[in-house]
């Protein structure tokens, strides 16, 4: 998916300029406007695997991984904190959690992304 911004002045403002939360990843164009003199950031973009990495994913784990371990999920109807962690464990996706790693925000936002 595509947010395209196309001319005009976003300025003053006491935030951010641009503040875009998505669900997925998507891109982000803008074009021939004026951000500026805002107290935070220009543009501010966080999508929900940025989330998974504040939740314990490691940076470095693989789109494939993420997708796989949400259909495991699906498949093993896990529900509990203890069996969405044995999925994890049994297809190797333990690898990719940091020490304290939340799991149940983990599994909730893998069905907000690969849930379609």
């Amino acid at each position: 998916m595509t947010l395209t911004l196309i001319g005009g002045r976003i300025k003053g403002n006491g935030g951010d300029g641009i503040r875009v939360e998505a669900g997925n990843p998507l891109d982000l164009v803008i074009i021939g406007t004026d951000i500026s003199e805002n107290e935070g950031h220009g543009v501010n973009y966080k999508d929900n695997i940025q989330a998974l990495h504040a939740a314990g994913i490691r940076a470095e784990t693989p789109l494939e991984q993420l997708k796989q371990a949400y259909e495991e999920l699906v498949s093993s109807k896990a529900t509990t904190e203890q069996e969405q962690l044995t999925v994890f464990d049994r297809i190797g996706f333990t690898k990719y959690l940091s020490y304290g790693a939340n799991i149940a925000t983990i599994c909730s936002l893998l069905f907000q992304i690969f849930n379609k």
